[in-house]
């Protein structure tokens, strides 16, 4: 009798596994690229787009069109520098734009009733910093979301505003506001000089100081 022979499983070797897939270091997210959009973001977008108008238009780039528009956006960007303390510290402001007109407005009505410019641009702080400390209180002592209560005085604000105006435009003669707002420094409109004082001020505070 013969013994069966016995069956031999041949093992075949486990496959190499595929190297994984590098990607430049560049392009990821934790790279400079990314990294730097993150930072840089709005910069690069306001690049661009000045980049596109500067080739697609013939009178963007003259002097005149870009003092105007430096002049015209110039009270925004002295409320977007306030605006910027509140974001970085993790706060929220919608009532800015109401703020800014009931601050407007008692400046006007105080320049009427006084004829003072210094005492009508202390009126208009007095009521900025007024409607500044009601946000104050409300988000920090009361502890309401800073969304829901700067948007309630934002309401209450304009409403304020257009009952001291009666929806009307105010007309100012004084010779000192109009300076403060016509008058020309260097070229540049007297709130083209503030927003550039304003801009210095903001970047010293934010980069140089403990504060910052």
């Amino acid at each position: 009798m013969t013994q069966p022979s016995e069956s031999k499983t041949a093992t075949v070797p486990a496959a190499a596994p595929a190297p994984a897939a590098t990607s430049s270091p560049l392009l990821r997210v934790d790279g400079p690229v990314f990294s730097a959009l993150r930072h840089y973001g709005i910069v690069v977008i306001c690049a661009v787009m000045f980049l596109v108008l500067a080739l697609t238009s013939g009178v963007f780039l003259s002097p005149r069109n870009l003092t105007n528009i430096f002049d015209q956006w110039a009270v925004v960007g002295i409320v977007a520098c306030a605006g910027t303390f509140v974001l970085i510290s993790g706060g929220f402001d919608l009532s800015v734009g109401a703020m800014f007109a009931l601050s407007g407005v008692s400046t006007a009505l105080i320049a009427q009733i006084t004829g003072s410019a210094v005492l009508a641009v202390l009126a208009g702080i007095a009521a900025g910093a007024v409607v500044g400390l009601i946000n104050a209180f409300a988000t920090t002592v009361a502890d309401i979301n800073p969304l829901i209560a700067t948007l309630a005085t934002a309401l209450i604000t304009t409403g304020i505003a257009i009952y001291l105006s009666s929806g009307q435009l105010i007309a100012i003669k004084n010779p000192g506001l109009q300076w403060l707002g016509q008058g020309r420094f260097l070229g540049l409109t007297i709130p083209g000089v503030i927003l550039i004082l304003t801009i210095a001020i903001s970047w010293i505070v934010l980069s140089r100081t403990t504060f910052g």
